[in-house]
């Protein structure tokens, strides 16, 4: 272990250099649509958030409209509090989500709201160094669906009968906080704080820690990993050699929110998990990418024992830990694939996993069209999903594919297929967007949507519900006017519409949304 480490320091400084630059590129889908649009190949990995260094996304969506006085500037296309030196760089703006809306079930009209305030902080030091910060304290209500979700995720104490579940968590920000209002009965109380610092140590080599999301793929849906579930803290290390290969390595530190029964601080701990990842890309030609995925989750505290990680799943290996059918890992292995040609980028994914010595596949495949019909700004982009049963789960409930009891894919889990179509027009300032998704899910209930898209469960423990094969149907339509890309501040307008039959039973929901956000997060509530 020892040599390798040598070995590894080694590796990273003798080495020629590739990036230029620092500043990580948002997540959240406009930043990374963007990306693919102007970046076309020029990134050869499809692990993000990329970078700067990669590819100067800041140049390519630079407000340039010229304006006489320092207030529009100001408003339009600056940060609220901005410095710039030569070897220095710091930016402060507000992240604010305030929104009103109503939606209406089968049963009665409730009211919808998001009360956000935070703060985003990020700057740079010199060439090598950059940060990124944020603050969030958010009030918000949902749909019944979504909250009947989130309150199935729920953070669980151990019980002489089992377990206790309370609260709820949040995709893509935290577990609640209690939270007591008649007015507003689907509403929670919650709050999240993360950042990242990046360390460009040559320009062939960075490395990242923190607490920020990641996401491999150029989908809408990530079968490796997503930013599906919360924040966890996390180490990356990346590194390009010979031109056309580009390796990422990847720990989290994972929870079951699982209360331990007996700790020493106030408040009970979780239950600890790690997961590694390494994904290596090669660039076969200038617009075609081949990448190998190998990562899984391991059990490393649960109420009894501690457990020490195997030192060669570290190493950039196939996982062979898959084979050995590792009480404490569970692991999947992949191929990820991207094509670009003439405004069009084609990817797919294909991913392995064993359960109960079963070896099952999940696939995807997708289109990026950009400029459909040499209109500027009209895009198209459709895919498919497919997961089966059991997929990311193992016989051990603990060591599910998951982070704070939500999925690290796709938030639906397993169990279904998803036809996915997405429309979008850009003009100016102003953006329109439609998109559908429809799930064909096996079993189920249309109150508890998550019971058989389980990774806590696999199929020899599940008491089927329904027998009959399920079809969910979601329809949103978007106005956006974003009148600041620095930090995605928009004002927006969004419908949504929600149909799910199984067998017999039907359920409808539709919803609006009006309001202003900064959204550098995604958050997916289409399931």
């Amino acid at each position: 272990m020892k040599r390798f480490l040598i070995f590894c320091c080694l590796f990273i400084f003798f080495t020629n250099y590739i990036f230029a630059q620092n500043s990580t590129i948002f997540l959240e889908n406009y930043y990374k649509n963007e990306f693919l649009r102007f970046s076309k190949n020029a990134c050869p990995s499809s692990f993000y958030p990329s970078n700067e260094g990669v590819f100067k996304l800041s140049d390519s969506i630079k407000d340039k409209r010229v304006f006489y006085y320092d207030l529009p500037v100001w408003f339009f296309q600056k940060h609220w509090i901005q410095v710039e030196k030569e070897q220095f760089s710091i930016h402060i703006s507000p992240l604010i989500h305030f929104a009103y809306g109503k939606s209406t079930d089968t049963v009665d009209i409730k009211p919808l709201f998001r009360n956000s305030r935070g703060i985003y902080l990020d700057g740079q030091l010199g060439s090598k160094f950059s940060f990124q910060f944020v603050i969030s304290e958010n009030q918000s209500s949902f749909c019944d669906y979504e909250a009947q979700y989130f309150k199935d995720r729920g953070e669980l104490y151990v019980t002489p009968n089992g377990y206790t579940k309370v609260n709820a968590v949040i995709p893509s920000a935290s577990r609640t906080k209690y939270f007591k209002d008649t007015i507003y009965p689907n509403a929670f109380d919650y709050a999240f704080s993360v950042g990242a610092v990046a360390y460009q140590i040559n320009n062939k080599s960075r490395v990242e820690f923190g607490n920020t999301q990641q996401f491999i793929g150029n989908g809408y849906r990530s079968l490796f990993l997503s930013d599906n579930s919360t924040h966890a803290p996390f180490f990356r290390f990346q590194r390009s050699f010979c031109k056309r290969w580009c390796y990422n390595f990847l720990s989290k530190k994972t929870l079951n929110l699982i209360r331990k029964p007996f700790s020493n601080g106030i408040e009970k701990s979780y239950e600890n998990k790690w997961f590694l990842a390494h994904y290596l890309t090669f660039q076969v030609k200038e617009n075609l990418n081949i990448s190998f995925f190998t990562g899984g989750i391991h059990l490393r505290a649960d109420s009894i024992q501690k457990h020490s990680i195997n030192p060669l799943f570290i190493l950039p290996t196939f996982n062979t830990d898959l084979w050995n059918h590792s009480s404490i890992v569970n692991g999947i292995n992949g191929l990820n694939i991207d094509y670009f040609l003439s405004g069009i980028k084609c990817y797919a994914q294909i991913v392995m996993d064993q359960v109960n010595k079963k070896t099952l596949f999940a696939s995807q495949l997708g289109i990026h069209y950009f400029n459909v019909l040499k209109i500027k700004r009209l895009d198209f982009q459709i895919e498919w999903n497919q997961i089966p049963e059991d997929f990311y789960s193992n016989s051990n409930f603990k060591l599910a594919y998951s982070h704070s009891n939500l999925s690290i894919t796709h938030p639906k889990g397993n169990n279904f297929s998803e036809l996915y179509f997405r429309l979008s027009f850009m003009y100016k300032r102003f953006q329109f967007l439609c998109s559908f998704s429809n799930y064909f899910t096996r079993g189920g209930d249309i109150y508890s949507q998550i019971i058989q898209n389980n990774l806590f469960l696999t199929s020899d423990k599940k008491k089927m519900l329904f027998s009959q094969n399920g079809q969910t149907q979601i329809y949103i339509g978007e106005i956006i006017y974003r009148w600041n890309n620095r930090y995605n501040a928009q004002l927006y307008f969004q419908f949504r519409s929600r149909i799910s039959n199984f067998g017999i039973f039907h359920q409808q929901n539709n919803s609006y949304l009006a309001g202003v956000r900064m959204s550098l997060f995604n958050q997916y509530l289409d399931f």
